[in-house]
């Protein structure tokens, strides 16, 4: 996946601009979704309020870079859940952004 990254998106892989703004994005997207979880949350309340700040930074950096950045933020997110938001662990798998196909330009091994 990291090889298809350089190859599909060299504007983005590698690129500390690009790294910059996503870090941002996602520090944007957390805040304004993830700041306002309290302990009297349910387990749905928070989940919703994950799965958007996920969708928030993945909209973000999917327009920046396209699909397959996409799909790699929200590995992203579910590899976070399974730390810090374990009961949103099966929300987020089932609705997680596909693998795109390989262009047909790029071969992948």
């Amino acid at each position: 996946v990291l090889r298809r990254a350089y190859e599909e998106s060299p504007s983005c892989a590698g690129n500390r601009t690009a790294t910059q703004e996503g870090i941002d994005d996602e520090e944007f997207c957390e805040y304004l979704y993830l700041y306002s979880i309290s302990d009297s949350d349910t387990d749905s309340a928070v989940c919703r309020l994950v799965k958007t700040a996920r969708d928030c930074h993945s909209f973000y950096v999917g327009r920046l870079c396209g699909n397959l950045f996409k799909w790699l933020i929200d590995r992203f997110w579910l590899a976070r859940a399974e730390v810090y938001y374990p009961q949103c662990v099966s929300d987020l798998e089932s609705d997680q952004t596909p693998l795109p196909p390989s262009p047909a330009s790029v071969t992948v091994d």
